[in-house]
C-alpha cells in the first residue's frame, strides 16, 4: 500500500472513467467510489461542491463519518455522479474493521480506511502488497498532504477541454433548466488552480487530457503506464467496476461498451455564449497551457442562455461581475 495512485480532476472531467480503466489491473485495488478522506476528517475543503468547514474532531467521530458515507454509498445509485455501489457493502464488516485498532496519524487512518473498504466489499483482508487507486475530485488541493503521507504516491490529473467540461458540469447540476453556476465555477477554478500549482511542485504528478484518452485510449494508457512505471495490461483499455463492465456516467445517459469518442464534440451544439465568455475570461490560461482552441462567442455575455429564468439570469450576471479575476 506504499505506492498508491491518486486520480484527480474536476467534476465531469473523466476521472471516473480513468479510475475504472484501472479496475481490471491485477496490481491494484481500485476503490469503486470516492473516499472523501479529507472531508471525513473535517479538513478545510475548498472545492465548492464538496466544501467542508474545518473542525476539530476525534478519531472516533472521523470513523463514524466514514461509516455514514459507506452506509450512504450502500443505499443509493446515481449513475451520472459516481454512485454505483448500492447493495455491495457489508456494513458490519466495515464497522468491525474501522474500529478494530487505534491509529496515531492520518497515514495509519487512511490505511485502515482502505482496508475496511476492501473487507466490506470482498469479505476478506486486503493483501497489503497490493497498491490502491483512489479518486476524489477535491483531492487536487490535498496533493501535498497525500505526498507527505505516501512519499511514493503517484498522481494522475485528468483535464477536459474547459468548454466541454462546463457544459457537462452544468448538465450534471440541472438537465432541464439553466442553473446558477456559482458552485460549478468555483469548483472548476479550484481544480485548475491546484493543477497548475501541483504540476510544478509535486513529484510524480501526471496530466492526461480527456480528449486524448477517448480518442486514442491505447496510446494514452501506454504513455501513462510508462510515465507511472507500471506494467501495461490490456484490461486498462476496458472500463469496469469491481470486475464488471462499466457503461459510463455520461449526462446523456448513453451507455458504452468501452472507451468512446462519439460525443467528443457534442458540447459545440450545447454550449451557450455565456459559458464561452466565462471560460475565455476566467480560464484562458488553462486553454493556452493545454493547447485547447479558443472559441469566440456569437453573442454578448449579457444575452440570456436558453432556459435561464430571469432570477437565474440576474444571479449569474452578478456572479460574472463579482467573480475574482487575476
Amino acid at each position: 500500500m506504499d505506492k498508491p495512485i491518486f486520480i484527480l480532476g474536476c467534476t465531469k472531467s473523466g476521472t471516473t472513467l480513468m479510475r475504472n480503466l484501472f479496475d481490471g489491473h491485477p496490481d491494484f485495488f481500485v476503490i469503486p467510489t470516492e473516499s472523501h478522506f479529507f472531508q471525513h476528517t473535517r479538513r478545510w475543503v475548498s472545492y465548492y461542491t464538496r466544501k467542508t468547514k474545518p473542525q476539530d474532531v476525534s478519531i472516533d467521530n472521523i470513523k463514524k463519518n466514514m461509516v455514514s458515507w459507506i452506509e450512504l454509498s450502500n443505499s443509493i445509485t446515481q449513475k451520472i455522479t459516481d454512485a454505483f455501489t448500492e447493495g455491495k457493502w457489508n456494513i458490519d464488516l466495515f464497522k468491525e474493521t474501522i474500529f478494530s485498532k487505534e491509529t496515531n496519524n492520518l497515514r495509519e487512518l487512511f490505511d485502515l480506511y482502505i482496508r475496511a473498504i476492501y473487507k466490506s466489499l470482498y469479505g476478506k483482508d486486503l493483501n497489503t502488497q497490493l497498491n490502491f487507486v483512489e479518486k476524489s475530485v477535491e483531492n487536487a488541493e490535498f496533493a501535498f498532504e497525500l505526498k507527505t503521507m505516501y512519499p511514493d504516491a503517484k498522481f494522475v490529473h485528468i483535464i477536459r477541454n474547459p468548454y466541454s467540461n462546463i457544459v457537462a458540469f452544468r448538465k450534471y447540476i440541472s438537465i432541464n433548466r439553466f442553473p446558477y453556476l456559482k458552485g460549478l465555477l468555483f469548483s472548476m477554478y479550484n481544480s485548475y488552480y491546484y493543477l497548475m500549482k501541483n504540476i510544478d511542485f509535486v513529484d510524480n504528478y501526471h496530466v492526461v487530457v480527456y480528449e486524448d484518452l477517448i480518442s486514442n485510449p491505447e496510446k494514452t494508457m501506454r504513455d501513462l503506464t510508462d510515465s507511472l512505471n507500471i506494467p501495461f495490461n490490456e484490461k486498462l483499455l476496458f472500463p469496469s467496476l469491481m470486475g464488471e463492465n462499466w457503461g459510463g456516467n455520461s449526462t446523456s445517459n448513453e451507455k458504452f461498451t468501452g472507451v468512446s469518442n462519439k460525443n467528443i464534440d457534442k458540447w459545440k451544439s450545447e454550449i451557450t455564449s455565456f459559458e464561452i465568455n466565462l471560460v475565455n475570461s476566467l480560464f484562458k490560461g488553462v486553454l493556452e497551457k493545454f493547447n485547447f482552441d479558443i472559441v469566440n462567442p456569437s453573442k454578448s455575455i449579457y444575452f440570456p442562455a436558453k432556459k435561464e429564468s430571469p432570477y437565474k439570469y440576474l444571479m449569474n450576471r452578478m456572479l460574472w461581475v463579482n467573480f475574482p479575476r487575476f
